[in-house]
């Protein structure tokens, strides 16, 4: 509240504060006004009126100094105003006593006390000052044959006039006070929004950088390497000191991903503290937007769960600035929510990629399991049985045209051979087998019921021959949203799915035990989930139909049917 001042006769640069430059003022200008009318008009000798006036204006740029350069001495001011105010009656004493145009100029000491004072002690100085100043004005100037009741009644308009200025004034120095402090307060906000835009213009530059760069994380089929690269621009988009992913790896072990300034020690506490967080969101009934602040090291961190429609994938965290303004701190919470929920998504496409090319392995295994069973076995078999009876033949000196029957055999072995190089290196991925697709979608649903702590009762009926593999990621994509809707809005603790499959169309339906929804009033406040939306484009793009049904605290039921095209 206070500034520093440069100090001259009627300097008044560098004094910022509006109080401090209205006390500055007023000083040297009544100075400069009492002074004239004290001069021009007073009935004093004029050695004596310039002496007054001398004095009084070195005084004046003394205490001017003093109360400027020792504002923060509350115990000083009150003595120099003290001091001030005995000098303002002893400087009117020969300039008129009560009549005096200084009494305007010691106005000054009310200023000075309102601003720096309380309340009781401007009062008990404004007492003191006029009563004292009455009486010796009373007996030192005025003539003996008047009583003081005729004096104070004969300068009572004076005495009035001047304690309702002083109350005036003590009532402006509060109310410029108050403004003053609105007006530090709205400074303050004001920075503090200054600063947030520029955060905000450099996230958005951070978030331009980003898209450019989605590539990168798309392409990304490493685990460990799009650790390292979350990490790094999680640092730079929340501009903290430090962040830090960490995982755990396909073999069971933790990883921890840092960027930025972290130094060995700190990196080692982090560790110990992720993995007991770790465990404990894994065990916990909820694992959907948990954040958790934590202190590791006198370094002030908040962490934030990396969750995706139940798959826990681990803990994400950044180094917060205890000085940052609780506008900032909101901004860097949306931001790690928003990373969190990136990194979710990233790491559940590798788990569906790892997932599908699993499944496109064992499939093209089963495939070329299967033509060989139908094809190439069937032709080495007819070619073994052909040598054995050839071979009984020949020992029975039985008449043959055995180069005739060698022939034979050669051709079948070509073919054979010819037939399982095909087999090998065609492209069958369309023809998927029907069981390793199911065992894809129960080993899915496991994971969730270990993540989750839910029960999932799965049923799968019918022919799947006739589904190509893009719609079998649909399938497995649906399920895997419905999945996630219902345990992370429904907060639902059983679900039951059927899938229907002829060589026509695929049937699903969804059912669980959750708090369900107002659909109508979802869809008229613009309101609905990710996922419902994202269940509606899918079977939307296969020109399919999709029924939800859902009663507040008696679940929902979400039917889907895809028409298989041929």
């Amino acid at each position: 509240m206070r500034d520093s001042f440069n100090y001259g006769f009627f300097s008044s640069s560098k004094i910022t504060s509006p109080e401090m430059k209205m006390i500055h003022y007023y000083r040297f200008v009544s100075y400069l006004l009492t002074s004239s009318f004290y001069l021009l008009w007073g009935e004093y000798p004029l050695d004596s009126k310039l002496a007054v006036t001398l004095f009084l204006g070195i005084a004046a740029v003394i205490l001017d100094y003093i109360y400027m350069k020792h504002h923060d001495n509350i115990k000083l001011i009150k003595l120099i105003i003290i001091i001030e105010t005995m000098g303002n009656i002893a400087i009117l004493l020969p300039s008129g006593g009560i009549d005096s145009p200084y009494i305007w100029y010691s106005l000054n000491a009310v200023l000075v006390s309102s601003y720096f004072l309380s309340a009781l002690f401007i009062l008990a100085n404004l007492l003191t000052y006029t009563v004292f100043l009455a009486l010796v004005s009373f007996y030192l100037l005025h003539s003996s044959d008047m009583n003081i009741e005729n004096f104070f009644l004969e300068n009572s308009n004076l005495i009035l006039s001047y304690v309702l200025i002083i109350i005036a004034i003590n009532l402006l120095m509060v109310l410029a006070r108050k403004i003053n402090n609105k007006r530090l307060n709205i400074e303050k906000i004001n920075g503090e929004l200054i600063k947030s835009n520029k955060m905000l213009a450099e996230l958005l530059e951070d978030i331009n950088s980003l898209y450019q760069n989605v590539y990168a994380f798309v392409t990304v089929k490493n685990k460990d390497r799009l650790g390292v690269i979350i990490a790094e621009y999680t640092q730079k988009i929340t501009k903290s000191a430090f962040a830090f992913l960490y995982t755990k790896t396909d073999f069971g072990e933790f990883v921890l991903d840092t960027y930025g300034e972290i130094d060995d020690e700190t990196k080692k506490t982090l560790l110990s503290k992720m993995k007991k967080h770790y465990n404990r969101i894994l065990t916990a009934d909820v694992t959907e937007d948990i954040i958790i602040k934590d202190d590791i090291n006198d370094k002030d961190v908040v962490i934030s769960a990396i969750n995706h429609y139940g798959s826990f994938y681990g803990l994400m965290g950044i180094e917060m600035d205890s000085d940052n303004a609780r506008i900032i701190e909101n901004q860097n919470l949306y931001q790690i929510r928003m990373l969190t929920s990136l990194s979710a998504i990233l790491f559940e496409r590798l788990k569906i990629e790892e997932i599908n090319q699993n499944l496109l392995v064992s499939e093209e295994q089963q495939r070329i399991a299967n033509e060989i069973h139908d094809g190439v076995s069937q032709r080495l078999f007819y070619t073994s049985c052909k040598i054995s009876t050839l071979t009984h033949m020949v020992i029975d000196h039985k008449q043959i045209d055995l180069i005739a029957e060698l022939r034979t055999l050669q051709e079948s072995m070509t073919a054979a051979i010819k037939e399982l190089r095909e087999t090998i290196y065609s492209n069958g991925a369309a023809n998927v087998a029907e069981t390793v697709f199911e065992d894809s979608i129960r080993k899915y649903i496991s994971e969730i019921e270990v993540l989750s702590n839910v029960n999932i009762d799965l049923k799968i009926n019918g022919n799947f021959d006739y589904v190509d593999y893009e719609l079998k990621k649909v399938i497995l994509r649906i399920i895997a949203e419905g999945c996630g809707n219902a345990i992370r809005h429904g907060k639902s603790k059983n679900i039951s799915i059927e899938l229907f499959g002829d060589t026509e169309q695929i049937k699903i339906v969804i059912c669980d035990d959750g708090i369900g929804f107002d659909l109508y009033e979802k869809i008229r406040n613009n309101s609905l989930g990710l996922g419902i939306r994202n269940m509606n484009s899918l079977v939307n793009s296969l020109n399919g139909s999709i029924d939800i049904t859902s009663l507040l605290s008696q679940g929902t039921t979400i039917s889907l049917l895809l028409p298989l095209v041929c």
